[in-house]
């Protein structure tokens, strides 16, 4: 594990720890997180306007690119990170921290330091994802295929209505 992976770790960790578990009142806006090649974002983003009855505005969408050589809008790589494991100022990910969510969605399935250190800084209410090795970032997880994006909102919508 290299210096920058450990760095990560530790405040991955630190944010973890700090994370205290909400039930939102109503689902008013939605962050996603993914990796870029794994996902079919406009679908998924679609099923999300429809099922949650909200504008594509509300939805706000940040993907990880492994192989990616620079940023752009709303894609941020290994080098959004300096050599201590913080995220640079001028990252694709700092307008999506910005921003307070109702719900985020960690639409991944892998430990990558990268996302996990994002998803435990962005600021929601309530996080719902797949079963990842690290247990503690997702406040709920559903366990379908990651290319089931419909089935998952299905499953998402139900445990919703449980919550509430």
């Amino acid at each position: 594990m290299s210096l920058k992976q450990r760095a990560i770790q530790k405040e991955v960790n630190k944010n973890l720890t700090q994370k205290r578990v909400q039930k939102p009142m109503a689902i008013n806006s939605i962050g996603v997180l993914f990796i870029e090649d794994q996902v079919n974002i406009e679908g998924l983003r679609q099923s999300l306007v429809k099922q949650f009855k909200l504008n594509n505005e509300a939805i706000n969408c940040l993907s990880f690119a492994e192989q990616s050589k620079t940023e752009n809008e709303g894609v941020f790589t290994k080098k959004s990170f300096s050599l201590l494991g913080k995220l640079k100022k001028q990252s694709a990910a700092q307008p999506f921290l910005e921003k307070k969510y109702d719900l985020l969605i960690n639409y991944f399935n892998q430990d990558r330091p990268e996302l996990l250190l994002v998803s435990s800084r962005v600021k929601t209410t309530l996080r719902i994802g797949f079963q990842l090795d690290e247990k503690r970032l997702n406040d709920l997880d559903v366990l379908v295929q990651l290319d089931e994006h419909e089935l998952f909102i299905q499953e998402l919508v139900k445990y919703l209505k449980i919550l509430k």
